[in-house]
């Protein structure tokens, strides 16, 4: 039945009366081949939102019964219809005979052949395709996707472009902030991010894409005007299966740009070749290897942040690690091509922090200016090395170097322990502090407490989220792993743990707080409480200043017991001796 005869028929079965308690496979079916023109056609029966999710339905809705890995769509049309949906779309199976429910007295049954292709460019659609109006920057890659997306998103913020941010962490609106679910959520959730970030007069929409995104084709309606790929490296072969199938996956998001889009791709990593090979748009090649457009050089790392040449042009950054330099350029070199001026984008890439939680550096104020470029008072210098406070007053204070990372995987933690190495200095010692969660992997427990003991000088084994599992029981898994009693400590209290790190460690030490990032919850029992890992370091470096600060003051009054000056003890009449 095609569009024109099915609507004539619908009407006239609506005109004798046929309505009410139906079978969804007694109502009029409408079969549509998949074609652009559809949208129109079905926004016409359609006064309300696309939905993917039988529970989201109200009256007016349109939903699409989408097939997923753990739930079928198909088995929620009743709940959508009773809740008011007007049209309801399903896949063409003949096997398939429907459900029975009190449908609305205009609900229709159209049929397509893939409910998944279509409910995303319907989704936007339906919405007016805010997309358009907008410039929307996708990342994807194993590794690095949410801290290259939130460099951009902050460097363009920075340089005075309203953003929108969606990704892992959370969805950062112009007027507010939302905690994410996941990386890229479902097309009918997009479609509204989108049409919001649009109403919110937003210039540029930032968003992270998942593999699994692009292969359940989430992503479809979308219109990119750039794409970064910043690396593959073996993960999520349980859904995809295979290397190959996991690279074609990303590789989606790269075939379908237009012409007179962008693509970056990091040169160094062995998968560039081939995301970028059905590839319409501009490729741009960034990296540290010969042969890249552009090319990092001098490349200068420190506890402190790094700096480096990138188009002949120098930046610094407070990230750490020669990963974030990689993922500052092409954060970068998505802004160069957008057209941001030069000093402008140094003196932001100066400022930006990056996500939370993701090798975060916690300092023991709040202070935004801390290390800042203005901070100097030399604008003229903006942009050089000296102005970002890469070796601020911050890093001369009596405290270690402390930061938190979400590493909760063997291979994280190790690598996240081997980029401080390379950056800290060899007289210092690195403090690891972390634990694993319950009800999870098991066997990966031992494996991270052998790899702290053999990266760390000092390991201290604390509660992540124990979830229903004991506490103690978790940590002696991981105790099974270290083989030197004397270098670990044991502490299941996890605000206990960090506070006697960040309060025992040396002047210039380097403490890692691993596993929960940017998590400010533990869930122990059943039970959820508050408990942030950047807040609680924050507080020991504030309680280990306050007792620096009275010790001082001890020593000072102490000093003008004996007569001798606390300003300078030589002092000697009022002349310095």
């Amino acid at each position: 039945m095609d569009w024109e005869q099915g609507a004539q028929d619908v009407q006239s079965l609506r005109e004798h009366g046929v309505q009410g308690q139906v079978g969804l496979s007694k109502l009029p079916v409408i079969r549509l081949p998949e074609q652009e023109s559809i949208r129109e056609r079905l926004q016409t029966l359609c006064h309300g939102m696309v939905q993917t999710d039988s529970r989201s339905v109200s009256p007016g809705d349109l939903f699409i019964a989408v097939r997923g890995i753990a739930q079928d769509g198909h088995a929620f049309t009743e709940q959508a219809a009773e809740r008011g949906a007007t049209v309801i779309i399903t896949e063409a199976d003949p096997t398939w005979s429907g459900a029975e429910y009190l449908g609305p007295e205009d609900a229709i049954h159209v049929q397509v052949s893939s409910t998944r292709r279509l409910a995303g460019p319907l989704a936007q659609y339906v919405l007016g395709n805010p997309a358009t109006s907008m410039t929307v920057i996708g990342v994807t890659g194993t590794n690095g996707k949410t801290t290259t997306a939130t460099l951009i998103e902050q460097l363009l913020s920075e340089c005075g472009a309203v953003t929108t941010l969606l990704g892992t962490i959370e969805k950062r609106f112009p007027d507010e902030i939302i905690q994410s679910r996941l990386t890229t959520t479902g097309p009918a959730e997009l479609a509204v991010d989108f049409a919001r970030a649009r109403r919110e007069n937003s210039d540029v929409l930032v968003m992270e894409v998942s593999s699994h995104a692009l292969d359940q084709h989430r992503t479809d309606g979308i219109a990119f005007d750039a794409a970064v790929f910043t690396n593959l490296t073996q993960d999520h072969l349980d859904y995809h299966g295979t290397m190959e199938q996991y690279a074609r996956a990303k590789r989606r998001l790269f075939d379908n740009l237009p012409e007179d889009a962008r693509a970056y791709f990091f040169r160094d990593d062995a998968y560039a070749g081939f995301m970028a090979e059905q590839c319409r748009a501009t490729s741009v090649l960034y990296g540290f290897e010969e042969g890249a457009d552009r090319q990092a050089t001098g490349v200068e790392l420190s506890v402190s942040g790094s700096r480096f040449d990138l188009a002949g042009i120098p930046f610094e950054t407070r990230l750490v690690g020669r990963h974030n330099v990689a993922n500052m350029m092409a954060a970068l070199s998505v802004c160069m091509d957008m057209g941001v001026e030069q000093e402008a984008l140094q003196h932001a890439s100066a400022k930006v922090k990056g996500p939370r939680g993701r090798l975060e550096r916690v300092l023991p104020s709040n202070d935004e200016n801390t290390g800042k470029a203005e901070d100097t008072g030399n604008a003229e210098n903006t942009g050089k090395a000296e102005d970002t406070g890469l070796t601020n007053s911050a890093d001369n204070r009596s405290f270690p170097v402390v930061f938190v990372d979400y590493a909760h995987t063997p291979d994280a933690l190790q690598h996240v322990c081997d980029t401080l190495r390379a950056v800290m200095p060899p007289s210092c010692q690195l403090h690891v502090v972390f634990g694993c969660g319950g009800d999870r992997d098991r066997g990966k427990r031992p494996q991270m407490g052998h790899i702290a003991e053999q990266s760390a000088d000092r390991v201290t084994i604390t509660s992540d989220n124990p979830r229903s599992e004991d506490p103690m029981a978790i940590i002696g898994d991981v105790l099974a792993g270290c083989s030197d009693p004397d270098r670990i400590d044991v502490e299941a209290d996890r605000r206990k743990a960090i506070r006697k790190v960040v309060m025992g460690a040396s002047v210039g030490d380097v403490v890692l707080i691993a596993g929960k990032g940017h998590e400010t919850t533990q869930e122990m029992a059943g039970v959820r409480t508050h408990l942030d890992d950047t807040e609680e370091a924050r507080e020991a470096l504030q309680a280990r200043e306050t007792q620096q600060a009275h010790e001082t003051q001890q020593a000072h009054e102490e000093l003008q017991a004996r007569g001798a000056s606390p300003i300078n003890p030589k002092e000697k009449n009022g002349e310095v001796a």
